[in-house]
């Protein structure tokens, strides 16, 4: 009976300790060094609220860009907030990026103003600009967030190799068909990235349509499907896509992408380009 009391204490003294080490999602949607306190209690205060923030994809900016020796990830998650949850007012330093709302609806508080974010809107999170987030409605509000993101003194996320990429044959699609680009709108990163701007697109491909075969070169992204169901044929395999799927587009990667389904498949993609000469 002692042993048994003594083992039920270990695991007990365990659980606690694993308890310790979970980081609460509040933490997980901030970095603490950006919160601000702000007077005014109509700004949200606190991150309080947000029910699951699920880290989709990393991709290690520094096999990406030959000057970058820090590190320093481009990083995507998919967050919800559940009714009258907050996201509490806060700096961005040095970790600029994009909001895109997937479902619901949720007021931006941005310097003076109170901007409400619908399905399908987005909003550039550049350096230096304060804001917080509230969900004043009765329903969760979704969204994936794309940033350039610093570990600091957390542990940088493990990326596994990029499977060896086959040449694809003639028989590949090299043009796109059937793809109307539905928004795009850029953002500049020159404060971390001279030359360099973030992108966001959202691309529509009807039944049987096809984006032509490439290669990824210095173009790190982001691709996620908002509806549809699609195939992307990579020079390692092929892989099915639905609504929620996402993939890390990275240095060497070589795909084209056809539109499988009955219905029109929509897909936002969130890169990092040169900035378009004039």
């Amino acid at each position: 009976m002692d042993t048994i009391a003594r083992m039920g204490g270990f695991m007990f003294g365990i659980y606690f300790i694993l308890l310790a080490c979970i980081k609460p999602v509040e933490k997980q949607v901030v970095p603490v060094q950006e919160v601000i306190e702000k007077a005014n209690t109509d700004v949200p205060q606190k991150t309080q609220g947000v029910t699951s923030v699920e880290k989709l994809g990393f991709i290690d900016l520094r096999k990406e860009f030959s000057n970058i020796e820090e590190p320093l990830f481009f990083r995507l998650r998919r967050l919800e907030i559940g009714p009258q949850g907050t996201v509490g007012f806060h700096e961005h330093k040095n970790r600029p990026g994009v909001a895109y709302i997937l479902e619901g609806a949720i007021t931006e508080y941005r310097d003076s103003e109170q901007l409400v974010r619908k399905t399908g809107e987005y909003s550039f999170e550049y350096n230096g600009v304060q804001h917080g987030w509230k969900n004043h409605t009765q329903e969760p509000v979704r969204a994936i967030v794309v940033d350039v993101w610093s570990p600091g003194e957390e542990e940088s996320p493990e990326i596994g190799v990029l499977p060896e990429q086959k040449e694809f044959g003639e028989e590949s699609p090299k043009t796109n068909s059937g793809i109307a680009l539905a928004k795009k709108e850029m953002s500049s990163l020159d404060d971390i990235f001279e030359g360099k701007t973030l992108r966001i697109r959202v691309v529509s491909v009807e039944s049987g349509g096809v984006v032509g075969a490439h290669k990824h070169e210095s173009r790190p992204s982001f691709a996620y499907v908002l509806s549809g169901d699609v195939i992307e044929h990579r020079g390692d395999g092929d892989y099915p896509h639905e609504s929620g799927s996402s993939v890390a587009e990275r240095n060497g990667l070589m795909h084209w992408w056809k539109n499988t389904g009955e219905e029109a498949a929509s897909i936002v993609v969130v890169d990092i380009v040169d900035v378009p000469k004039k």
